[in-house]
């Protein structure tokens, strides 16, 4: 009797074992592309134009807001022609300020002749001089640049200006210790606003406006 000998399906087995050996090793290879990607770093970049994106918008509604403020009061508000200038009344009790070619004045200080001819003239070098231009073109720069020191010390420099050319208006027609006396009354006996004037494009840095 003969006995056939087992047959062994070698090129089977090898054939399986070969796919096993092919998958762990792709499945071993993607390990590393996955801690690469989790190690992948921060896009600081992206994060710094984002941070300049918001504080840049932050300024630009502020820009638009003080402006539209001020153009709000100028509709709202009784005009009256003094002396070849327009004068906004304003029903708040304010110290005198300019933007454009309007002097705001508190309706009661107007009315009771508070108004002096220094104080006047000093606001009237502003309108004729046209600061307000000056100041919206500054904070519109500041709008973009509002990291650059220098448009700061800028600003400061053009707002002393001003006030040195206006105070000089004031000046041919009031001797000195009574225009210094007349604008120390002002800040300190009158009741005014939180807020500055200029830093809403005003041409009078001791006025009081309706901004921050």
């Amino acid at each position: 009797e003969v006995t056939q000998a087992p047959v062994l399906v070698v090129g089977e087995v090898s054939h399986v074992q070969l796919d096993q050996a092919v998958n762990e090793v792709e499945f071993t290879s993607s390990i590393p592309n996955e801690s690469i990607e989790a190690e992948k770093p921060m896009d600081w970049q992206f994060i710094l134009w984002g941070v300049y994106g918001l504080v840049t918008l932050v300024f630009l509604i502020r820009f638009i807001r003080n402006i539209h403020l001020l153009f709000d009061k100028i509709h709202r508000n009784i005009h009256v022609q003094f002396r070849g200038e327009t004068l906004v009344l304003l029903p708040e009790n304010s110290l005198p300020f300019s933007f454009l070619s309007y002097i705001f004045v508190s309706g009661d200080y107007f009315q009771s002749g508070q108004l002096t001819d220094s104080v006047f003239a000093h606001e009237q070098a502003h309108v004729r001089g046209r600061h307000s231009w000056d100041n919206l073109l500054i904070e519109g720069l500041l709008v973009i640049f509002w990291f650059h020191p220098g448009l700061y010390l800028a600003r400061q420099a053009i707002k002393l200006n001003h006030e040195f050319i206006a105070d000089a208006a004031a000046l041919q027609i009031t001797p000195l210790e009574h225009y210094k006396t007349i604008r120390n009354d002002e800040a300190q006996n009158r009741k005014f606003d939180k807020v500055d004037t200029n830093s809403c494009f005003g041409a009078d840095f001791r006025g009081i406006g309706v901004c921050f």
